[in-house]
């Protein structure tokens, strides 16, 4: 039910897009029509976050960190790797890589493929809350180790800068607003904060001032993508580390097995996003439908009274206006229902808190 309504609804209204970014539907065949991209976070982790993959993740991070004008790492480890075994068994439940360098910093890398409402408050949450688990009981403070995030999107977040497809987030880039460039204060906090935003899709308009985090972005954002054979030559061409990397993807979608359990992971993504869809626009129907029921029934008594005419006129007219709350009412409902809080709804929702919480309540 919910695919055919994705098929029927494609990008169907504003406020189900502030959600989400519909996507075609998928058909698994069993052979090599269906895509599996890197962006898939299966994929990507069996890429960088298992062992031996050492090698072409220090050159992903150092490819960032050189393009926001950071100093490379000699070395890096893959903390929590996954197996073959973790992925044909569905047990992981984290698609971060993540990794630690030679000094002891932090490195989470996250690859996102759809679009998340609240993400920047969710980027800052992981990295407080990875900076925070290193507290040990009668730990000293010092002892913490500096916490990096290189988020990967395949969609665009940051609409006001449609040619920088890398930003870099840190204390450290206080001097740049308002403090002078050579004032120490400004770099108080070094580099125990860091949030790097990378946006694949704006590839088609800008890249990376680094060669290195360039010809990453584009091997990341096209392979396993139809009709894009030969600029995967051109791009792993004479750059051992993409070819590194574009091996163990050949390694992957090889495996029949790992190709499936890819798919139904996409599949699994897909379905979920398209639920929402469809819970807010049949909330929004019920609201409308609603609407007209009230607007006859108060048409027929304003009829009796002014004239049949004027009054199903004027009915219909509140009516439809009631329905249009009834279905916003419905909508924050059922977006409760589903876990979000009161201000999560609210932003958006577009409504104040109280009548957030007093539609929950009626509806309870």
């Amino acid at each position: 039910m919910h695919d055919t309504w994705l098929r029927e609804n494609p990008r169907r209204s504003e406020r189900c897009e502030r959600f989400v970014v519909a996507q075609p539907p998928m058909e698994y065949t069993g052979n090599d029509e269906v895509e599996v991209r890197v962006t898939n976070d299966m994929v990507f982790r069996y890429l960088f976050g298992r062992p031996g993959s050492e090698r072409i993740l220090k050159s992903l991070i150092n490819a960032v960190r050189v393009d926001a004008g950071l100093e490379p790492v000699a070395d890096v480890e893959v903390v929590d790797s996954a197996t073959p075994e973790e992925f044909l068994d569905g047990k992981f439940s984290s698609v971060d890589v993540r990794a630690r360098d030679t000094v002891g910093r932090l490195i989470n890398i996250e690859m996102q493929t759809w679009r998340q409402p609240g993400f920047v408050e969710r980027s800052l949450y992981a990295w407080a809350r990875a900076y925070s688990a290193q507290v040990v009981s009668g730990q000293n403070w010092k002892s913490l180790s500096p916490v990096a995030c290189i988020n990967i999107l395949d969609w665009i977040l940051i609409n006001s800068d449609r040619d920088r497809v890398h930003h870099f987030f840190a204390p450290l880039l206080a001097s740049q607003h308002g403090a002078t460039r050579g004032d120490e204060s400004s770099r108080i906090f070094g580099e125990q904060m860091g949030i790097h935003m990378i946006e694949l899709p704006k590839l088609a308009q800008g890249r990376p001032q680094s060669r290195a985090l360039a010809a990453w972005c584009q091997f990341l954002a096209n392979e396993g993508r139809k009709g894009k054979e030969d600029m995967m030559k051109e791009i792993i061409h004479d750059n051992p580390d993409l070819a590194e990397a574009d091996a163990r993807y050949q390694e992957f979608v090889s495996d029949e097995v790992l190709r499936y359990r890819a798919y139904r992971r996409e599949m699994a993504e897909r379905d979920r996003i398209s639920w929402i869809m469809y819970t807010i626009e049949e909330g929004f129907e019920k609201g409308r439908q609603k609407g007209f029921e009230v607007g006859v029934e108060q048409g027929i008594q304003q009829g009796i009274e002014k004239g049949i005419e004027k009054g199903i006129e004027k009915g219909m007219q509140q009516g439809l206006e009631k329905g249009r709350e009834a279905g916003e009412c419905e909508m924050i409902r059922r977006m409760a229902h589903s876990g979000m809080d009161i201000n999560e709804i609210s932003r958006i929702a577009g409504r104040d808190p109280a009548f957030v919480e007093k539609s929950i309540q009626e509806g309870s």
